[in-house]
């Protein structure tokens, strides 16, 4: 799997395309001590802004994939890292001047706690959120495609201007949820 992104070159010279691959192999098989590594060198790198938001976003995807699919994480490590990209995806969005459109397709955050998360501009297609405990969480501007949120906790959840198509809510805990 690619992950390429673009550092910023300090001192108004121009940017640079760099493979992060070429230096670290991030497969689903990865191990988690090795991913842990990796994460803490990314998050140091957006903190810093040495790269981009959009190419920051696409490896915050990207990552999410190959967490969903790794063979090495057990439940926690994969809630645990789930938790930590969506809060960067929060603080990178929150920086962001544009609304560009994020895509994150396919990705199963079945049964995790992902409470309190504030997303916008985020279009999620196929992703099952099945006993997923999303309550006090905020979309802003969001579309949510073919998406699962089976016996899903959406408790005090708030939808603005965000649109449903196909989605499954059977079972689901929507007391005091708006935007449904």
């Amino acid at each position: 799997m690619k992950l390429p992104f673009i550092i910023k070159k300090r001192n108004n010279m121009d940017m640079i395309e760099m493979d992060f691959l070429e230096n670290i192999k991030l497969t689903n098989d990865i191990s988690i001590e090795s991913f842990i590594k990796t994460l803490g060198y990314l998050l140091k790198n957006f903190e810093l802004g040495n790269i981009t938001k959009t190419s920051t976003e696409q490896t915050i995807v990207e990552m999410m994939n190959i967490i969903n699919t790794n063979v090495n994480f057990d439940f926690s490590a994969k809630n645990r890292f789930f938790l930590t990209l969506f809060q960067e995806l929060k603080n990178t969005q929150k920086n962001k001047q544009s609304t560009e459109i994020l895509l994150i397709s396919g990705i199963r955050f079945n049964s995790y706690l992902l409470k309190y998360l504030k997303l916008s501009h985020v279009i999620f297609i196929g992703c099952i959120f099945d006993e997923t405990d999303l309550s006090e969480s905020l979309f802003r501007n969001c579309e949510f495609r073919g998406c699962s949120f089976v016996e899903s906790d959406l408790t005090k959840v708030k939808f603005i201007k965000s649109k449903f198509i196909g989605c499954d809510f059977d079972g689901a805990t929507l007391d005091k949820t708006v935007g449904l």
